[in-house]
């Protein structure tokens, strides 16, 4: 009866999830990244310092997490097996989110491994983190990185205190978050990419360092760009701090045991936007997964544009339709790394009786075609939606001879 129960008993004290020691037991290195890219889901945490954390750290939370790394804050590139505090670059760096978030992740993704990327700045208005500053370049420079390894999932975003110090930061957020999330989808090829946003603590504002009645209102309107957010902008959740404490005077943080609180939704959150959607067979929608080679020269300022044409099979002489139309600017491409795109269109088309229909995928520079992409690197037209023919393509490019 006592070695039935071991495995039980050490599972609740590790923290993992139910088949978590099953995994323990027959990988010997919980820590080491899958060999299959789709097996190892990375997620970026962005904010500040109640992304950081600033609970109290226990001498057990310095003990790596089975099945989760990081990129380190500080330091050489490379993947190390994920512990409290995952930020180290403040000294007030602590317990929080983004481990219990991990943990909870794994419950419903126990075949994978997490990547966590620590990219938090304690103390940080939005204005220090968006792009053309350097904490977003290290956001697409580790993240860059990490797509080589594995899939970037999503991000969780934590942040907001410092902009509602003053009036200007407070009425201009809104507009600089929906801007960041369309920053970030272009920058790492996914415009589907989840955005996770967590609300500010429900007694932010209460304290006496914030409780005025022109604070206590910018704090409102920040909280109310993360709350109406999921309306304005696909695949984005939030997350409440109902029911969470902090652990000081101050009224700022979240203690411990909120951080635990808050991991958890973050991740029944993120599982309600990452559901696929079931896309309805009469939809023209398409996604395109592009795909540039890394032996391809560079090339800056060009134009990506993806077209989805309808046409009548059986009349040879009659010309195609222009179903959607789907055009990105300020293309790039690196030599020596592959570039990577998620592209969807004809999402608000419909499906015609007794036609057919294709994609074109080209690089433009000015209006002369550069590159061309290829379904499956195959030359012929490629066809989709009907047929037999698929709405989920690879497409891949090569320069028009």
């Amino acid at each position: 009866m006592m070695k039935a129960l071991l495995p039980c008993c050490l599972t609740l004290l590790m923290g993992l999830p139910p088949n978590g020691f099953r995994a323990l037991a027959a990988d010997p290195d919980p820590w080491k990244i899958p060999s299959a890219k789709e097996d190892f889901h990375v997620f970026l945490l962005m904010g500040q310092s109640n992304m950081s954390g600033y609970g109290k750290l226990l001498p057990e939370d310095r003990q790596a997490v089975p099945f989760v790394l990081k990129l380190p804050t500080k330091g050489k590139l490379e993947w190390i097996p994920a512990a409290h505090p995952l930020h180290n670059r403040l000294r007030s760096d602590r317990f929080g989110l983004g481990l219990p978030f991990a943990k909870g992740y794994l419950d419903t993704h126990p075949n994978s491994v997490v990547g966590l990327i620590p990219l938090a700045w304690g103390g940080a208005a939005i204005d220090r983190l968006d792009k053309g500053n350097p904490t977003y370049a290290d956001a697409i420079r580790k993240a860059t990185y990490a797509k080589t390894q594995g899939v970037i999932k999503g991000v969780l975003w934590h942040q907001g205190e410092s902009d509602t110090v003053h009036a200007a930061k407070a009425d201009g957020y809104e507009k600089k978050l929906h801007q960041l999330i369309h920053d970030l989808r272009e920058d790492l090829g996914d415009e589907t990419l989840p955005f996770i946003v967590g609300n500010l603590a429900e007694f932010y504002g209460t304290g006496k360092a914030h409780n005025q009645p022109e604070r206590v209102a910018r704090i409102d309107q920040v909280r109310k760009a993360f709350r109406t957010l999921p309306e304005k902008i696909a695949h984005t959740g939030f997350v409440a701090s109902t029911g969470c404490t902090s652990p000081d005077q101050h009224l700022v943080h979240f203690d411990r045991s909120s951080y635990i609180k808050l991991g958890k939704r973050y991740a029944d959150a993120y599982a309600k936007v990452a559901v696929p959607v079931k896309t309805d067979p009469g939809s023209t929608r398409v996604s395109a997964r592009i795909k540039i080679p890394a032996t391809l020269p560079s090339f800056t300022g060009r134009t990506l544009e993806l077209r989805l044409y309808e046409f009548d099979p059986r009349l040879a002489d009659a010309g195609a339709d222009l179903v959607d139309l789907a055009r990105r600017s300020a293309f790039s491409h690196t030599q020596g790394k592959v570039s990577e795109h998620t592209i969807v269109l004809g999402a608000k088309g419909r499906i015609k009786a007794g036609r057919s229909y294709y994609l074109t995928c080209f690089v433009l520079d000015d209006k002369k075609r550069t590159h061309m992409g290829e379904k499956d690197g195959r030359s012929g037209l490629c066809k989709v939606l009907t047929g037999g023919h698929p709405r989920e393509v690879d497409i891949l490019f090569r320069p028009v001879r």
